[in-house]
């Protein structure tokens, strides 16, 4: 039989596709290491902030806390110190509301608590924003007993160097990342964990949804 026309590719065509896909997969990596180190960037500026935090807490001599605001876009938080007559907080449970007397006594009380706590002015800025890349998944405390991703959470540190114990779960499009503080320590544990981003965009942020609450489940055993 004989063959006519072209039958194959030539050098130059193999070669100028060999560079298109280098470049794509090589933008696709960029994309990647760019996510990543946003993410890196966040965990290592939150344990930053902790650490400023516990010596507030020793120098002034009160409670100091992180109040992260999940209510805005892009999410951000702020460092804050109580009056020096405050030593005991209060629980916030919903496990404790048994009547609707109760759960307006527990706000009332965390209100009164918000009120009394003044931002850092040493900070050359107050609220520290995210990166919008850059997600707060959710956030548990041993001061609440629940799981929470679109509220204004806190996280107490105290003068005598403890702190609440709290879980806080961070996500870019390709990664996930907990964040594990410790009561008795200045040790913040951060565990990492790959996303599948050949998957929609909506079950990458039910999958991140789903992972964190497994995370938080597994963080109240222990």
């Amino acid at each position: 039989m004989i063959l006519t026309g072209r039958s194959g590719f030539s050098l130059v065509e193999i070669l100028v596709a060999l560079v298109i896909l280098s470049i794509a997969f090589v933008g696709i990596q960029v994309g990647f290491n760019v996510s990543g180190s946003k993410l890196d960037s966040t965990v290592i500026t939150i344990e930053k902030a902790f650490a400023f935090a516990d010596s507030e807490a020793i120098l002034r001599n009160t409670i100091v806390r992180v109040r992260f605001d999940m209510t805005k876009n892009p999410m951000e938080y702020v460092i804050e110190y109580g009056s020096s007559e405050m030593t005991v907080l209060p629980e916030f449970k919903k496990g404790l509301v048994t009547d609707r007397k109760t759960e307006e006594r527990l706000i009332k009380s965390k209100d009164s608590i918000d009120q009394s706590f003044l931002k850092v002015t040493e900070l050359s800025d107050a609220n520290r924003i995210l990166d919008p890349a850059v997600r707060i998944v959710g956030i548990g405390t041993s001061l609440y007993d629940w799981f929470t991703s679109n509220e204004d959470v806190s996280v107490y540190l105290y003068p005598t160097g403890e702190r609440d114990s709290a879980l806080i779960v961070l996500a870019t499009i390709d990664q996930l990342v907990s964040l594990e503080i410790e009561p008795f320590s200045q040790k913040i544990h951060t565990e990492y964990h790959e996303i599948d981003t050949k998957m929609p965009t909506i079950d990458i942020e039910k999958f991140q949804t789903v992972k964190a609450r497994e995370i938080y489940e597994e963080w109240l055993k222990n």
